[in-house]
Order: C-alpha cells, then sequence, then structure tokens
C-alpha cells in the first residue's frame, strides 16, 4: 500500500525480525524490550506488524493486537478487561533518521482506516506519563486519543492508559 510522504506500508515478513528488533532496542528506554523470541510470541499471541517502507529503507514498524488475544502484557489485560471491539497498538517504532517524517500519522491513518473496515469501536494505546514521553503524549493528542486510566508500571514510573474512539459510520 502506497501512502504519502513515498512511504509504502506492508505486512512484517520474517527478513524484517531483525531490524524490527534494532529499531525497538534503540528506543527501549520508552517502550518494552523486545528480543526475537519474544517478537515471535506477540505475533504468536495475535499481533499484526506493519513496516513502513520509506525509499528503500525499513523506516519503523506498528504492532496492533485486536480484542480478546491472549496477550501477556498487563497493559494489554487492562484494556481487554474494560473494552470490546478494540484495536491495541503494542507500539510504533520509527527509525532515528526518519523521526518527525509523518511516518507515524501514516501508520496511524491506515490503523484508524483498518479498525473501521473491521467496525471496531476504539484503539487503545498506553504511553509513559511518569516520566512523561511527551513526544508520545503529544502525538496521541494529535491523533485523538484521550485518557481513561493511569497504571502504575513499577519503579515509580506510571503509564497513561488512552484511546482514541472510531467512527464507523462511513456514509
Amino acid at each position: 500500500m502506497q501512502h504519502k510522504n513515498n512511504v509504502q506500508l506492508r505486512a512484517a515478513v520474517p527478513e524484517d525480525s531483525d531490524t524490527i528488533v534494532a529499531m525497538n532496542q534503540e528506543v527501549v528506554d520508552v517502550t518494552a524490550p523486545m528480543d526475537q523470541q519474544r517478537l515471535a510470541a506477540i505475533v504468536a499471541a495475535g499481533a499484526q506488524v506493519q513496516v513502513a517502507i520509506c525509499n528503500g529503507d525499513r523506516a519503523g514498524f506498528l504492532m496492533t493486537l485486536p480484542h480478546g488475544c491472549r496477550y501477556d502484557s498487563s497493559n494489554y489485560q487492562w484494556f481487554n478487561a474494560r473494552l470490546r471491539a478494540f484495536l491495541y497498538i503494542d507500539r510504533v517504532v520509527i527509525a532515528a533518521a526518519h523521526r518527525n517524517s509523518g511516518i507515524g500519522s501514516v501508520f496511524y491513518q491506515h490503523t484508524i482506516e483498518r479498525a473501521q473496515h473491521q467496525s471496531l469501536h476504539w484503539l487503545a494505546a498506553e504511553m509513559n506519563s511518569i516520566p512523561p514521553n511527551e513526544t508520545s503524549l503529544a502525538f496521541h493528542r494529535k491523533h485523538g486519543f484521550i485518557e481513561i486510566g493511569e497504571r502504575a508500571s513499577g519503579g515509580g514510573k506510571s503509564v497513561s492508559m488512552q484511546v482514541r474512539a472510531i467512527d464507523t459510520d462511513q456514509s
């Protein structure tokens, strides 16, 4: 699927796994750790992984899981206990060389369209609130997310639990 900003989105393939793990490691201070085994476990739990290609480079990835999966993430389980018909954004990571180029917005627009076609009602995501991940908080605010809860994540840290309503009326 070709998008603006010369970004193409496609489903991840096994050959992407090294790059996905490396990109995740670059931002591990604001997302959960993930090695090859963890990536495989998340995919086995039901994750869909999209990769952004920009000028031939893998520029980022997005992982989503629908409601009702057997995913061991306590944040996912928090949403799963409270929402139905949602798509959980487990992580969105943009490679350093491609940040602030609109790729995250392309991922989210595609994800919103996918959720609409699946008649889902919510996108759900969490981001660090203590200490605040200002970039992620601002990005999600820009894309219509609102906080519905806060969770302690250990070590004095907290995450903001946020959702965005999906307009399923496409008439």
